[in-house]
């Protein structure tokens, strides 16, 4: 399978036992002390996007924060939505530029195809255009979104267009995916130092015969990684490029009735790119998959050990993020997980590795190994310390860390755009790793489903899965 390619080439990295948290909980503690509803698709969801249980910052996404985060540090940051009707993870400060919304399943519409009159183009740059003294300030904003989504239109349209990308799947997240990979395509054109996108998968809540219907979707998910994969390596962006696995939450262990799984919490998920220090596992897998065990809350709901906040904090820095103040922006809850939290260094490699920045410690720096630091000469040392991060020295724009693209991709049970419940639905795979190195399999679904999910011992399985 892809998935086990990319582990085994060390471009990606499993995430054990993680999920919305508000804080560390335990069994007697998680009902009181976490705020999201569990085991509900919506608010999950919601959860998973946003990563603010507290509403620190009411309304916004995770990855709207980021994004405003770089935009204040003078980046030019793309945010995307492929797909996902509902896209609050890209919400960010009230009047900040927001995110473009594609389908992927159609060309973008071209803005009044037939105009009236060969003329209405300038006019509406001029009706639009600079701000008069009795214009309001409603009437000024209006005026800047509305040209801002023209420009983006006719920048997404010509990327569709132009760029030249690899044959994709034509399944749901086969197209998602290389609507991102035109819109990295047409990077140059569109001018941005960074870009975020968000996509989302539907199909996973199988409360029923989840072995059958799950199978293909896994194998759908595995074409669409080993595509896009080869096509980040084709255009050289693979090293600049992260790709974030997430769901709302994990599946029973156990199987219920009717061969199929209910919902829980904690799932294992994964990580990849060309600079992800792949090849590990990072987060505890649980010591005791029986009732007895301090994680488990009955027919194998799992309580996560890592959360989401821990994740994103080192990718955060990755993507440019190096001050607290920006840090506790983007993730405003990440106070609860300080001791816990994956730094820059724990997901990536190149030339992070100078820096041993594992788990946060109390002043939260980033001290030089000096074993590895004594083997450099005194220009390179010098050199080095003066591009440490919070250096006098070093530009806004070059920080130790430079990745360019983020890509969250939702495996959901249930989202909006779909109604009911049943086979259909949209669900999270649970994503499990018993071993560092994947088991050797003959077939990708078979890997990915030994990966993702528990197989019961009547053939149940988790399936919830996200990238």
């Amino acid at each position: 399978s892809a998935l086990r390619d990319l582990y085994v080439d060390g471009s990606a990295l499993f995430l054990a036992n993680a999920g919305v948290l508000s804080k560390p909980v335990t069994k007697a503690t998680h009902a009181a002390e976490t705020r999201a509803r569990l085991y509900s698709h919506d608010d999950m969801q919601r959860e998973t996007r946003r990563l603010d249980p507290f509403q620190s910052a009411s309304g916004t996404g995770l990855l709207g924060r980021l994004s405003d985060a770089l935009r204040d540090g003078g980046y030019s940051v793309g945010s995307f939505s492929v797909d996902a009707v509902t896209s609050e993870a890209l919400v960010g400060r009230n009047g900040a530029l927001g995110s473009t919304a594609i389908d992927g399943n159609e060309e973008p519409e071209v803005f009044d195809p037939e105009p009236s009159s060969p003329h209405s183009g300038f006019a509406i740059e001029h009706l639009n255009g600079a701000t008069a003294l009795h214009s309001g300030v409603f009437g000024e904003t209006w005026s800047d979104l509305f040209r801002q989504s023209l420009a983006g239109n006719r920048a997404v349209r010509r990327a569709m267009e132009d760029a030249d990308v690899r044959k994709f799947p034509r399944s749901g997240i086969g197209r998602q995916l290389e609507v991102v990979s035109r819109l990295v395509a047409a990077r140059d054109c569109r001018g941005n130092d960074r870009d975020v996108f968000y996509v989302e998968m539907s199909g996973f809540d199988h409360h029923s015969n989840m072995i059958d219907a799950l199978d293909k979707r896994l194998e759908d998910i595995d074409d669409a990684l080993r595509a896009f994969a080869s096509e980040m390596k084709s255009q050289g962006e693979w090293d600049n490029t992260v790709l974030v696995a997430s769901s709302e939450f994990g599946r029973t262990l156990s199987p219920n009735s009717g061969r199929g799984t209910d919902h829980a919490w904690a799932g294992n998920y994964f990580v990849l790119g060309g600079e992800v220090n792949g090849g590990q596992i990072l987060g505890e897998y649980p010591s005791d998959l029986t009732d007895k065990g301090d994680l488990m809350l009955g027919r194998g709901r799992l309580i996560p050990t890592t959360s989401w906040d821990a994740i994103f904090n080192g990718i955060s820095q990755w993507f440019g993020i190096e001050d607290e103040a920006h840090l506790e922006e983007v993730l405003p809850n990440r106070g609860n997980f300080f001791e816990r939290l994956f730094a820059a260094n724990d997901l990536f490699a190149s030339e992070g590795d100078f820096y041993t920045c594992g788990r946060m410690d109390v002043d939260n720096k980033c001290e030089l190994d000096e074993d590895m630091r004594d083997d450099l000469d005194e220009d390179m040392r010098d050199d080095l310390d003066e591009n440490m991060p919070g250096s006098s020295t070093q530009s806004d724009k070059q920080a130790i860390r430079a990745g360019f693209y983020i890509l969250l991709v939702a495996l959901f049970a249930l989202v909006a755009k779909q109604s009911g419940s049943g086979e259909d639905d949209s669900s999270s795979t649970y994503l499990m790793v018993t071993s560092k190195s994947p088991p050797s399999t003959d077939g990708k679904s078979k890997f990915l489903r030994n990966v993702l999910g528990y197989v019961g011992p009547h053939g149940g399985a988790c399936d919830n899965a996200q990238i």
